[in-house]
C-alpha cells in the first residue's frame, strides 16, 4: 500500500488514491497490500480518459507496484524510504497516526479526519485479527 501511495504522490495523484485506498481498506475490507487488488482499484483514479500512450505504465494501466509490492520508479522507491526513516525517527508510532495541532489520532479516529467524506453515514470499523494477519503476509 504504500508503494502505490508513493508511486501516486509521484504522479501528483496522492490525496485521491490516499481516499481511495483508505476507503477501500477501512470501510469495504480489501487488502490493499495486494498488487492484484491494486491494480484493480487505482486505474480509476491514475488511468485519465483518452490518456495518449507513454509507455509509462502507471498513467496507463495505474499499474504501480511490482509483484513484489514494491514501487517501480525510483522517485517513489526513495520517497517511500524518506517516509520510512521518518516513522523510525518518530520512535515507530502505531498503524495509521496523525500528529496534528489537537494531538495525536489513532486508527479509526485519524481515518475521520483525514477523509470525512469517504466515512459521511458510514461505521468504520477496525480490522479483524484475521484481516489483519492476511494483510501483514
Amino acid at each position: 500500500m504504500s508503494a502505490a501511495y508513493a508511486e501516486a504522490v509521484d504522479l501528483g495523484r496522492g490525496v485521491e488514491v490516499l481516499a481511495l485506498l483508505l476507503e477501500a481498506y477501512w470501510l469495504d475490507g480489501r487488502d490493499i497490500g495486494d498488487p492484484e487488488v491494486l491494480r484493480r482499484l487505482l486505474p480509476s483514479v491514475l488511468v485519465e480518459p483518452g490518456a495518449l500512450c507513454t509507455g509509462d505504465p502507471r498513467r496507463e494501466w495505474g499499474y504501480v507496484v511490482s509483484p513484489a509490492r514494491e514501487p517501480l520508479s525510483d522517485n517513489a522507491y526513495h520517497l517511500l524510504r524518506r517516509w520510512q526513516q521518518r516513522w523510525l525517527d518518530l520512535g515507530r508510532p502505531g498503524p495509521l497516526t496523525l500528529l496534528g495541532p489537537a494531538g495525536t489520532l489513532t486508527r479509526a479516529e485519524a481515518l475521520e479526519a483525514m477523509v470525512p467524506e469517504a466515512v459521511q453515514g458510514r461505521t468504520v470499523t477496525e480490522p479483524s485479527e484475521s484481516r489483519r494477519a492476511d494483510h501483514l503476509r
